[in-house]
């Protein structure tokens, strides 16, 4: 799944991203929603063509299958988002853990051993029933006659995957160095508390849903306060978590309690990571509206880079635990975030009241995490 989330991700080449542009009227010229869907479409069709070829291959075709499913899911969802319909876009994005669940519990059932088949059927039906939603949309365009202006899309979009490829690395580089630099015990206690870390994530991602068409459509002013009302919700639901952690194990179980005991302080810095997190998505969308991604980006790839080379040589001359780090990996999230958001500024963007309460309650709050720990 997680493969096949990053490949939709990469060959969606951003187009996905260009819908509330369109859906707003603030599109570059040349992209409309029949260039977005013709992609799309193209992409099935290939996805379809290699389903054909790999057809004894199980893992091979249901990496594909999911690829489908994952992509036009992504596409649906940010439709609905953009055209102010939140439950619809919800109902999409919980569609395909839905069908997952239902082959859980049907392989789970009958015992059958024929897990691969089951998975198979089911990804093939819900993928199938997207792909017809995909045709119907595309024919019944009122430009169905128009020239296809494709080229303009993936022009507009590639600088929207760069930018959200660069910023998922930002983020999953923790994973990524875990895996790298220690064992795989400690490998599964980061893997567990980064879960439980994520849950400001889930916070953002119910807000975002419900206020996601006014990031396109209001002014610069009133997108400044939007953003800051939505960090602020952010900021104070991590100290918020972070008091209810000794009772979460009622939820995470047993295992919760153990690791919590020997690791809060990691805790409580992966939960803190989870409000740059979102800083960062934020500034992703705000640059898909003011079409300032490509710009940006010509600063925050190499300053990654460079983070990232700097930490491995650091961490790899060095003998450090878990703690050390994600202090480490810290430190990389705050220099993007503060390198993506001083460029978005000398590019004409100001959202100052989001970004300094997202800097200083950053570095508050990971401060007091290494000293409560």
């Amino acid at each position: 799944f997680a493969f096949a989330t990053i490949l939709a991700s990469v060959l969606a080449f951003g187009t996905n991203s260009l819908v509330p542009l369109v859906s707003t009227g603030i599109a570059p010229p040349g992209v409309t929603f029949k260039s977005i869907y013709f992609h799309h479409l193209l992409m099935v069709v290939a996805a379809m063509a290699l389903v054909l070829l790999l057809i004894n291959s199980d893992k091979a075709l249901i990496v594909l299958l999911l690829f489908m499913a994952v992509a036009l899911r992504s596409l649906y969802s940010i439709k609905f988002k953009s055209i102010a319909q939140p439950e619809k876009s919800l109902i999409i994005d919980s569609s395909l853990f839905g069908m997952m669940m239902i082959v859980v519990l049907v392989v789970d059932a009958f015992n059958s051993g024929y897990e691969y088949q089951s998975i198979w059927i089911f990804t093939s039906l819900y993928s199938a029933v997207l792909v017809i939603i995909l045709v119907a949309l595309y024919f019944n365009l009122n430009s169905v006659h128009e020239r296809i202006q494709w080229k303009h899309a993936l022009i507009a979009g590639a600088p929207l995957m760069i930018s959200g490829v660069i910023s998922t690395l930002v983020i999953t580089s923790g994973k990524l160095g875990i895996g790298l630099f220690f064992e795989e015990k400690v490998m599964g206690e980061y893997a567990f508390l980064s879960r439980v870390g994520a849950l400001p994530i889930v916070l953002y991602q119910i807000i975002i849903v419900s206020i996601f068409r006014e990031i396109f459509t209001k002014s610069e002013y009133e997108l400044g306060n939007l953003c800051f009302k939505i960090m602020l919700l952010i900021v104070v639901g991590v100290p918020v978590i972070w008091v209810m952690s000794p009772y979460l194990d009622h939820i995470f179980g047993n295992v919760f309690r153990t690791l919590f005991e020997g690791n809060s302080s990691a805790l409580y810095l992966l939960l803190t990571q989870s409000l740059l997190w979102c800083g960062i998505a934020l500034n992703d969308l705000v640059n898909s509206r003011f079409k300032t991604a490509r710009s940006v980006l010509n600063w925050t790839a190499p300053t990654l880079f460079l983070l990232l080379v700097v930490t491995f040589i650091f961490i790899n001359l060095n003998d450090y635990g878990m703690n050390a780090f994600i202090i480490a990996h810290s430190i990389i999230i705050l220099v993007f975030f503060s390198v993506q958001s001083v460029t978005m500024f000398f590019k004409g963007v100001k959202l100052l009241k989001f970004w300094l309460l997202s800097v200083s309650s950053y570095i508050f709050l990971t401060l007091t995490a290494v000293f409560i720990g």
